[in-house]
């Protein structure tokens, strides 16, 4: 009896706790002063923002989608700006940068068109997801992090 009590308590807290983890904690404003922005940081915030994007894609959140996909292209201009690049990515950052921008341009265009683009809306989420994947992966060809 009491097992079950147990059990049945750390079920609710584990539901609460899954509850609490999936709230969204806004961005802090990418700097307009000149300030630096390290790679980390700039890494971090393009995750977030492609899953945010990929969320309201699924529940067709089309405001959401707009407004995140103009955010992504902000932040993939910060890309070659951020502090702390990894020798491994100073080459190639420049065209990312740019590959980004590109795709978060047409994630915007198919948001604003609504439904009638699903299948590049999706294709292009899945670029988008790639490229910040590969800018944070080894060169080694891994994938894995050190």
């Amino acid at each position: 009896m009491i097992r079950t009590f147990v059990m049945i308590g750390i079920v609710g807290l584990a539901a609460l706790t899954g509850c609490a983890v999936t709230e969204k904690v806004p961005l802090p404003p990418l700097p307009v002063d000149g300030r630096e922005v390290t790679w980390p940081d700039v890494l971090v915030r393009l995750r977030s923002q492609a899953t945010q994007a990929n969320e309201a894609f699924y529940i067709d959140n089309w405001e959401i989608l707009t407004q995140t996909s103009k955010d992504l292209g902000q932040t993939a201009a910060f890309l070659p700006k951020a502090s702390d690049i990894p020798e491994a990515r100073k080459a190639v950052l420049v065209a990312m940068s740019a590959s980004l921008i590109d795709d978060s341009r047409k994630l915007l265009e198919a948001a604003q068109a609504k439904d009638k683009n699903i299948l590049l809306m999706n294709e292009t989420l899945q670029r988008i997801h790639l490229s910040i994947r590969n800018l944070a992966a080894n060169q080694d060809g891994t994938g894995r992090r050190k």
